[in-house]
């Protein structure tokens, strides 16, 4: 609003003062000019009669800028736990009267788990809010918390307020305490029957901070998990094993810890047999920070924290194969089994043989005929005839003979005895001497 003002110029007077009275706002204002222009009267005036009076902006009309009490500390993970972006919020408070470009850096050394370390935001005129992102790099090295001071340096215009410096924590990740699975060589690891302790290795992976204990148990002949393979044959605890639980500790840069579980031995023929132990628990003995940290330590998947044993099947587990007998004598007449091959020992799984047939005197598929070449015993089988029959003929023949050889050429883990040649002889038949009828003694006398 326009207002005039008089003042009384003296006699004389080469110079004097006029006040113009500045009156505060309520409210921030930016800078402003008023004009001033003098009238006398009864005088000329010169060059200088008019001038401009600048108001400075006042009450931070441009804002004070600094960290919302949100941001003031904030977490973060790398991304393979989470989103790898780390927002900071900046608030603008008082005037908001114009555009303001805002400087912010992170005070920290050169740094691989940060992308971005500086940079600026811009606020356009009447924005009271701005977002700084922080980018958090991606690595597979385990780490404890690191914190950093993100700061606000300087803005174009205004000033900075009071909260210029914020913490970012980036969370420790990649399980600095380790990861405890059982070694690859223990899943599974085949073993002989013998008493014995089996040597298990449970292996720590990721960081090696900390001291932790690990818990382990056998699990039970009759327990079942989604995780054991199929079809497998359970050893028995007492008589095959005997059933382990406890723990080992992992000392502050430990990788390997061994633990044992006792085979037993016995005379029972037994096919392969498989224990399972597993682990089940950490716990975090001696921490080395002490903000806690998620998930760590811990187990492995399923898969790789149960370790499997098989003890290989035992004591002649399969049977040992061999001939009936050594020599046999059968009538050209005959019809069935000629010789078998028999199984002693176990009578676990099914079984083969091969064998071949070979004339001495007796002529093959003439006097004798072979119907395949392999003997199969099925499993609980004990006895199998071999595939060999004799050819019935009305020719008069004199004793033949021809022999079946078991060859070195044996399935399902069976063993070959040591009977394995026989001699098969046919009987003389049809009258090879000749048929003669009643014959008398006639004397002649002369």
């Amino acid at each position: 609003m326009a207002q005039s003002h008089g003042i009384i110029i003296l006699m004389n007077a080469a110079s004097f003062k006029i006040l113009i009275p500045v009156v505060a706002a309520r409210s921030e204002r930016g800078a402003e000019n008023q004009l001033c222009k003098m009238q006398v009267p009864q005088a000329s005036l010169g060059v200088a009669s008019h001038i401009i009076v600048t108001i400075e902006a006042s009450d931070d009309a441009h804002g004070v800028f600094e960290f919302s009490a949100e941001s003031l500390s904030v977490n973060g993970t790398e991304p393979e736990d989470g989103d790898s972006n780390i927002v900071l919020q900046i608030v603008r408070t008082h005037g908001a009267l114009s555009e303001v470009t805002l400087h912010w850096i992170i005070d920290c050394d050169i740094t691989e788990d940060l992308i971005s370390t500086y940079g600026n935001i811009t606020f356009d005129v009447g924005q009271v809010r701005a977002n700084i992102t922080v980018q958090v790099s991606p690595d597979d090295v385990p780490e404890l918390d690191k914190m950093f001071s993100v700061l606000i340096i300087n803005v174009s215009s205004g000033r900075l307020g009071n909260h210029t410096n914020a913490t970012l924590t980036v969370l420790a990740n990649d399980d600095p305490y380790g990861l405890f699975i059982f070694s690859e060589k223990n899943r599974p690891i085949k073993v002989e029957e013998e008493t014995k302790n089996i040597s298990l290795t449970i292996v720590r992976l990721g960081g090696l901070l900390g001291k932790v204990m690990v818990t382990y148990r056998t699990l039970g002949d009759d327990e079942k998990t989604s995780f054991l393979p199929p079809n497998v044959v359970r050893a028995i605890q007492g008589e095959d094993y005997i059933p382990i639980t406890g723990y080992t500790v992992f000392a502050a840069n430990e990788r390997e810890a061994t633990i044992s579980l006792p085979i037993l031995d016995d005379d029972d023929p037994e096919r392969s047999e498989s224990v399972f132990v597993e682990l089940n628990n950490t716990f975090l003995i001696e921490k080395v920070q002490d903000r806690p940290i998620v998930n760590s330590p811990r187990l492995g998947s399923a898969s790789e924290t149960i370790a499997h044993v098989i003890i290989n099947a035992n004591d002649d587990a399969f049977g040992t194969l061999q001939l009936s007998a050594s020599t046999v004598r059968v009538a050209e007449n005959y019809v069935g089994p000629i010789i078998n091959v028999t199984r002693t020992g176990g009578i676990f799984a099914d079984v083969s043989v091969k064998f071949k047939a070979m004339p001495i005197t007796a002529t093959a598929g003439e006097d004798y005929s072979v119907a395949s070449s392999d003997v199969v015993l099925l499993e609980g089988e004990t006895s199998k005839a071999v595939p060999i029959y004799i050819i019935n003929d009305i020719n008069p023949e004199v004793e033949e003979s021809f022999y079946v050889q078991l060859l070195n050429q044996t399935t399902g883990g069976a063993l070959l005895g040591s009977l394995t040649r026989a001699i098969i002889i046919i009987e003389a038949s049809d009258d090879p001497f000749g048929s003669f009828g009643e014959s008398y003694l006639i004397f002649l006398f002369c």
